[in-house]
């Protein structure tokens, strides 16, 4: 029995210890790294036990075997044991609360700015780019529409795509608002129906979106309810791309914004203001 067990320990200790010191100068904003080591320091502990409970306590061990079926007969259902987890992120009930702060932040042009810095920095998401292209995309299909409809348009000589703050429609096109939404409210009254398609001239832009986005191999692609990705791929094969398509994909990149890293931001900003 010893050697099997006697190589893991030895392997294990040096690769905890290796991973905990790895581990100890990483940024985490999610709050993960303490559960991290108070579970690989449980499991040390335990090892430590197994060596005591074989080498030492060898005639308790012996004792407590033979009373084995007492032991089994006396213990509850496992089930009795269970406790839901309850992590740190914000049950959608309180999320109305919270967003209304979040808005603000986000129509803001410097604070929505130190905000997404802070979100790409801490958190390696590519949220904050998605966000960014899909004003952009917002704004490319609003352009293509008032063109059709013969309104006059303004375009952006750089397109940059980290410019999209300076384009002339940012400060009628909020970045919390849809694709539909906005259209709604620029083109005249009756233009647009919840079945209006996505124009022709912005399909190249559309397509490039969601591959980055929502395609598997993506190293950009987000995490998001399934089912809201198998319904823009449907829609896509089945040629029937409204201009609402993406919109629930954006209401949860900011669900997600607003529940895992900006109640985060705001409570260091918190903390900040608190010290002396």
């Amino acid at each position: 029995m010893w050697p099997p067990y006697g190589v893991a320990i030895i392997c294990i200790g040096p690769v905890f210890l290796a991973l905990e010191a790895a581990m100890w100068s990483i940024e985490d904003a999610y709050g993960t790294r303490t559960d991290i080591f108070v579970c690989m320091a449980t499991s040390q502990l335990a090892l430590v036990v197994y060596v005591l409970w074989i080498a030492v306590l060898d005639e308790v061990r012996s004792r407590l075997a033979e009373a084995f079926v007492f032991w089994l007969a006396t213990l509850p259902s496992p089930g009795g044991f269970g406790y839901p987890y309850r992590g740190t992120r914000l049950r959608r009930s309180l999320y109305s609360s919270l967003y209304k702060e979040f808005q603000r932040t986000l129509e803001d042009c410097v604070q929505r700015e130190r905000f997404l810095q802070f979100a790409t920095h801490h958190y390696r998401s590519g949220l904050p780019a998605f966000l960014g292209d899909f004003q952009l995309l917002k704004y490319r299909v609003i352009e293509a529409l008032q063109n059709h409809h013969g309104q006059p348009t303004i375009q952006l000589v750089n397109n940059d795509q980290h410019l999209y703050e300076s384009h002339p429609l940012a400060s009628t096109v909020p970045i919390t608002k849809g694709i539909f939404e906005s259209t709604m409210l620029l083109l005249p009254d009756g233009a647009i129906s919840e079945h209006t398609q996505f124009p022709e001239a912005v399909k190249s832009t559309f397509s490039s979106f969601v591959c980055t986005y929502f395609g598997r191999e993506s190293s950009m692609a987000i995490s998001i309810p399934g089912d809201i990705v198998v319904g823009i791929q449907i829609a896509i094969e089945q040629n029937d791309v409204r201009l609402s398509i993406l919109d629930r994909a954006k209401d949860e990149v900011l669900f997600l914004l607003c529940t895992d890293v900006f109640s985060e931001y705001r409570r260091r900003l918190d903390a900040q203001c608190a010290d002396p």
